[in-house]
């Protein structure tokens, strides 16, 4: 393998051609432990940006915050497998608001680089993806669609932690964008706030010493009862709270969205849908929403 990558490396090899037939098991060790044991395998995968960055959008760094988009990373592909095609075919993702690419990242096993998007509304967030050698593509987007993207330009369109924040109107104009971009057959998956996440902002609104990013939280779903109430009645439950900077309230905050929603709703736009709840993939702390164009 130490051959292998240094070969690729020297040839400037994708890292699919490189790594393309390891499992994902390895594939993880290699951007952890391998990681940091091994110049080489420094050399040809992506760098980390600032801890203080990572924590600032994820709440974790380092090994953390990589063990969460890795099972994210598996999820996905296998929620694709199973409602669409055998993601040995997906020719070509969108990974919509991206961060600092600590998913993408892991897709790079097996999707050329050119054909991996990442997209946000965040410049610098864009602008620091594109010196972490991450090899893809990266565009800065505004909050709200149209994207400049051709009709059809995608297999799967994945969300992870943005539909847990926008508005009901901005959620349906992304929905409608999405439907567009997605080639037939193509699959959107995005998570969300499950139930218990505005029980767990009460809680947090009662502590003094809380992280910059969970602030947000803390101000949200000041009627707890009234938001679960909601949320059981299968709408669309959001609060307002803005994210500073180019997040304004009119359209970020903290959102839940219910699988009886997902059902009546999304349906508009895409005839098939799932839902798996937190507690029954255990990956991370949010609800997974599916959904595959006709």
């Amino acid at each position: 393998m130490a051959d292998a990558v240094a070969a690729g490396a020297d040839a400037r090899l994708s890292l699919k051609e490189i790594f393309g037939k390891v499992g994902d098991n390895f594939w993880y060790w290699l951007f952890t432990d391998g990681y940091d044991r091994n110049p080489l395998v420094r050399k040809v995968l992506p760098s980390m940006p600032d801890t203080q960055i990572q924590t600032n959008f994820t709440g974790r760094s380092g090994h953390m915050a990589l063990s969460q988009a890795f099972e994210a990373y598996k999820l996905f592909k296998l929620i694709y497998s199973k409602n669409a095609k055998d993601f040995v075919e997906c020719g070509s993702v969108l990974d919509f608001g991206c961060g600092w690419g600590r998913i993408i990242r892991f897709f790079l096993k097996d999707v050329e680089p050119t054909r991996l998007w990442g997209i946000d509304c965040y410049r610098e967030m864009i602008d620091l993806c594109k010196t972490q050698n991450l090899r893809c593509n990266f565009d800065a987007i505004a909050p709200m669609p149209p994207t400049r993207f051709p009709d059809a330009s995608f297999d799967l369109i994945y969300l992870y932690s943005v539909f847990s924040h926008l508005s009901e109107e901005a959620h349906l104009k992304w929905l409608q964008e999405f439907s567009r971009l997605l080639k037939p057959s193509g699959m959107v998956i995005a998570t969300t706030r499950p139930r218990d996440f505005i029980r767990h902002c009460i809680e947090l609104s009662k502590k003094e010493d809380l992280e910059p990013w969970q602030f947000g939280a803390a101000i949200s779903f000041q009627n707890p009862e009234q938001a679960l109430r909601e949320y059981d009645e299968g709408k669309f439950v959001h609060s307002a709270t803005g994210g500073g900077g180019i997040l304004e309230r009119s359209f970020y905050g903290e959102s839940c969205i219910p699988e009886k929603y997902v059902k009546g709703v999304w349906t508009r736009f895409f005839p098939v849908t799932g839902y798996v709840y937190a507690d029954d993939h255990r990956g991370f702390d949010q609800d997974v929403i599916f959904a595959r164009k006709s």
